[in-house]
């Protein structure tokens, strides 16, 4: 055990060091900070009352956005974990349950979410508790213990409570449950029951709200539940996720995959050693009893030859194959019911898990055709095979990132606007007219620079998406409106600012920012008794806003051998 769970966290050290803090895209990332840092969970918009739970670690270490990425990269190590804990359990294989473990590790070979710094918390925290869930209910099974059960349903409850998605996937808990029992245990039956009543409260919850007119997130994405439609999402899921097997990664010839594909054989063969000394001591401690040793699952009883021992070991790992499959299907699927969803994005957290249990199982499947001296050597070239393409697929995707992350045009902006204005008057409003588009929403500006500021000041955004927040100019000033669903929980009224307190800048296609000292045109045109002066709102001279200190955050990153600043500080830095 221990030596399987060293290997996968060395595979893990592999993949985590692809990847850069720094992967942002333009929407969510601000918002996430500026809600944590407060404490706030709660994306009443969505009915997640607990969204943002798995995102809080992030928010309580010193620099924000590594923690974020330390954060989400713990996420998947014990995603790793979990399932090898899962797999061993329900197959007795500890070789099957390492490949499942390395493949949640490092198979996701298309979805890009999976690389974001902040984003990434809210999937890869939710995907990590239900495996948790689901490795309670089996263990509370596997020992009788009721309290196990309990557990694993209040873990269920909560997870399902901060991200809806997790629930099909949270329904195939009973299936374990039944596995390990046998269909016809009606204790199992009762358990797996006990389990799925909890999952389905908390989707009923959860239901409930999504026909308020408020949950505009899920509708706004286009459900569609018809069954053709969804099949075909569904086999479009299992193409994204299954074929890059076959199609050789573009950065498959790399130092990055032959470093991974090394340290996966070393724990493999390390793990393997581990098992035949385990093995040979059974062995030994059997002879000296005069006594037959027990076998162990795949060997055979009785003298009968190695081939007719793997036969009936097959059907169980075939069934494992289609376990696999169902999970994955389960976690795929509120993603295939809804239209907007045609690529892999968002969808490789959840089916994760059961993918990796698919493909372990097939291969060991594939493997009890071997001769039995070989049938640990093909499970490794196999393993091998998965571990490089994964981490190729992880190499070009984040090549990707580093070209289209947001966040050097989001953070420069900002840098020179607070080396502008390093501190605001409470209640100012800063209206940015965004020539470079860095902010394509209103409410990542608002919160970004409600964070920066203490909440002393809010931000606006000319021409952007309106999604949670609008605003209106009139006579009097500029009227921000969040909507209604998130006023109470984020603490976010509606808020009049005079023209006396407002700060306009514009940053340009260049990436130049510049505060104007005069109204422009732009903006609807001043009422003739409104004044406008932005130096009044100013301060200058005081103590440093420490939020501030996120925006200068020192990362070093190690990208195809070169060591770089990713975050030095640019024009206009203080």
């Amino acid at each position: 055990m221990l030596v399987a769970a060293l290997a996968l966290a060395a595979v893990w050290a592999t993949q985590f060091a692809l990847l850069a803090p720094t992967n942002f895209t333009r929407t969510d990332e601000w918002l996430y900070v500026s809600l944590t840092s407060r404490g706030i969970v709660d994306c009443p918009h969505m009915q997640r009352p607990l969204a943002l739970l798995w995102a809080l670690p992030g928010a309580l270490l010193p620099h924000r956005f590594v923690g974020f990425h330390l954060t989400d990269g713990v996420y998947v190590l014990l995603t790793g974990w979990l399932v090898f804990l899962l797999a061993r359990r329900l197959s007795g294989d500890v070789v099957l349950a390492l490949l499942a473990g390395v493949f949640a590790l490092v198979w996701a070979p298309r979805d890009m979410n999976r690389l974001l710094t902040v984003q990434a918390t809210v999937a890869a925290g939710p995907t990590c508790a239900t495996l948790l869930a689901f490795v309670l209910l089996v263990e509370a099974w596997a020992r009788r213990r009721a309290l196990l059960l309990v557990l694993a349903g209040a873990v269920a409850f909560v997870t399902v409570r901060s991200y809806e998605a997790t629930a099909a996937l949270m329904l195939g808990g009973p299936l374990l449950v039944l596995w390990l029992a046998g269909v016809r245990s009606r204790r199992g039956w009762i358990w797996a029951g006990a389990f799925g009543g909890v999952v389905a409260v908390a989707v009923a919850l959860t239901a409930l709200f999504l026909r308020r007119p408020e949950a505009s997130y899920q509708f706004a994405l286009g459900f569609d539940p018809r069954p053709f439609a969804v099949l075909r999402r569904l086999a479009l899921q299992f193409g994204l996720h299954l074929l890059p097997l076959f199609a050789p990664p573009p950065a498959l010839m790399t130092l990055a995959v032959g470093v991974a594909v090394a340290v996966f054989l070393a724990g493999y063969g390390l793990v393997a050693t581990s098992i035949a000394m385990s093995t040979a001591m059974s062995h030994r401690r059997g002879n000296a009893c005069s006594s037959p040793p027990l076998p162990l699952r795949g060997e055979g009883q009785g003298g009968g030859s190695m081939n007719e021992e793997r036969a009936r070991g097959r059907p169980a790992v075939a069934g494992l194959v289609a376990l696999g499959a169902v999970l994955a299907a389960l976690g795929y699927l509120p993603f295939c019911l809804l239209s907007s969803i045609q690529s892999a994005t968002r969808t490789q957290f959840l089916s994760g898990p059961g993918i990796a249990l698919l493909l372990a199982a097939a291969f060991t499947l594939a493997a009890s055709f071997l001769p039995a001296r070989g049938r640990l050597v093909g499970l490794g070239v196999l393993g091998a095979w998965v571990v490089a393409f994964g981490t190729g697929n992880t190499v070009a995707m984040q090549r990707l990132w580093t070209r289209m992350s947001s966040y050097s045009a989001q953070t420069s902006l900002l840098r020179q606007l607070t080396a502008r204005m390093p501190d605001v008057r409470a209640h100012t409003l800063v209206v940015l007219i965004d020539g470079n588009d860095a902010f394509p929403a209103i409410f990542t500006f608002r919160h970004a620079i409600g964070y920066l500021y203490d909440q002393r000041a809010a931000g606006i955004v000319w021409g952007a998406a309106d999604y949670l927040y609008s605003f209106t100019f009139d006579e009097e000033g500029v009227r921000l409106e969040p909507w209604n669903a998130i006023r109470g929980a984020w603490r976010d009224e509606p808020t009049r600012y005079g023209y006396g307190e407002l700060i306009v800048a514009r940053g340009g296609a260049e990436g130049r920012l510049a505060l104007l000292r005069d109204w422009p045109p732009e903006l609807p045109p001043l009422p003739p008794s409104a004044r406008y002066d932005p130096e009044a709102r100013i301060v200058r001279g005081g103590p440093a806003v420490r939020a501030q200190q996120i925006l200068y955050e020192q990362t070093l990153t190690v990208r195809d051998g070169v060591t770089s600043d990713l975050m030095r500080r640019q024009e206009g830095a203080r």
